[in-house]
């Protein structure tokens, strides 16, 4: 008898791991856009060397985005390309800490479609308006650290985190999401401010990476609040509702 309860404890053990195995296909088919990214940023780090080590200055300069690149179309596949990748070592495990759980729970919250939007509209959005009304105005303008600005490349998708935060903040309730929306734009306005001690190329990357995450935060949280008031004028008009959420 002690025999068939041991070995009915090692299929029930059996049974039990083929179930926890099988739950991992399942929570990819839910979040497909997250695994998707955190593949390709782990494969950059990995090719990049920079899980352990900084990216270098020449793969950040091949790699990396600046606002100046709009002058030139064919140099436009770096804003994308700028994403991909991160300035290495700690960042690089940020990054993809950031994509498990801030786009990860964006996609299993409000889906597939939004989360791109959240993840690829904060990022690009948020860098084109900083590139074409910020950087470059202030370049042609000779104004302080408007040549910084424009031309030093950068890399990481943290605007894309951001906007995914902006995300998930509007899927609160109304009671919550305004004051938590209102709170997380103070504290990103503080951070718009560079350093005065930094040297230049430095406090334009502060300066770049302050306007971009506030501008990918209020972007995509604006998108969302204003898509869902639509949708709830759309019920009460008695219209069929969009079920994505």
């Amino acid at each position: 008898m002690c025999a068939r309860r041991g070995g009915g404890g090692a299929g029930e053990a059996r049974e039990l791991n083929i179930v926890r195995a099988s739950r991992v296909p399942a929570l990819m088919r839910k979040v497909p856009f997250t695994a998707l990214m955190l593949v390709v940023v782990a494969a950059a780090g990995v090719w990049s060397v920079s899980v352990l080590h900084p990216l270098s200055p020449a793969l950040t300069e091949r790699w990396g985005f600046a606002p100046a690149d709009l002058q030139h179309p064919l140099e436009w596949w770096r804003i994308v390309a700028s994403a991909l990748v991160t300035t290495g070592r700690r960042a690089f495990f940020e990054a993809l800490l950031a994509l498990a759980l801030v786009t990860g729970m964006t996609e299993w919250r409000a889906g597939t479609a939004w989360a791109a939007v959240g993840f690829w509209g904060g990022h690009v959005g948020s860098v084109l308006v900083e590139s074409l009304l910020v950087a470059l105005p202030m370049w042609w303008l000779g104004w302080p650290l408007g040549k910084e600005l424009a031309t030093v490349p950068g890399v990481g998708a943290s605007a894309a985190y951001v906007g995914s935060l902006g995300l998930l903040v509007a899927l609160l309730p109304r009671r919550f999401s305004l004051p938590v929306a209102g709170v997380t734009i103070l504290a990103l306005l503080v951070r718009v401010l560079p350093p005065s001690s930094a040297a230049a190329d430095l406090r334009a990357l502060s300066l770049t990476d302050g306007i971009v995450h506030l501008l990918a935060f209020v972007g995509v949280y604006s998108a969302r609040m204003l898509w869902q008031r639509r949708q709830e004028r759309v019920a009460c008009l008695g219209e069929p509702v969009d079920p994505a959420v």
